[in-house]
């Protein structure tokens, strides 16, 4: 038995952990990456992905490059070696759904902003012509 399991182990007189707080430093610690080879691996997965003519893609469509290249990792990078199931057909299904979601969502935001936009220019315009009237009584 190790160290660590011996000190969660101890327990206070009403049956609690005996230093909760100690406990939850320790036990963050524990979960911190031994090394970073993990997350260089990522980088350089995702610069040979980002080329000059993929500079400007989002993080979704980046991770959703990076899953699918590790997915095929499991394949040899031989995409015609995975196996068309009736899960990866239903994954795929799901996938499309949600992408037509994701477009028509955007699609509305884009519309909203753009209605907001024109509201605001009327707004603005309808003071102008006010403040141009004021002046006008004035003079």
């Amino acid at each position: 038995m190790y160290i660590g399991a011996i000190f969660f182990a101890l327990k206070n007189n009403f049956g609690g952990i005996k230093y909760p707080v100690v406990s939850k430093v320790v036990k963050a610690l524990l979960s911190l990456s031994h090394g970073n080879a993990d997350v260089e691996r990522g980088f350089s997965t995702s610069v040979l992905i980002l080329t000059d003519n993929r500079a400007s893609m989002s993080e979704k469509t980046l991770n959703s490059y990076m899953i699918v290249k590790y997915a095929l990792k499991r394949y040899n990078n031989l995409p015609h070696t995975v196996p068309i199931n009736k899960e990866l057909l239903n994954l795929a299904r799901i996938a499309h759904q949600k992408y037509d979601e994701y477009l028509k969502e955007k699609t509305k935001t884009k519309e909203q902003e753009h209605q907001t936009r024109v509201k605001e220019k009327i707004r603005k315009e309808e003071e102008k012509k006010r403040l141009e009237e004021l002046e006008l009584n004035k003079a």
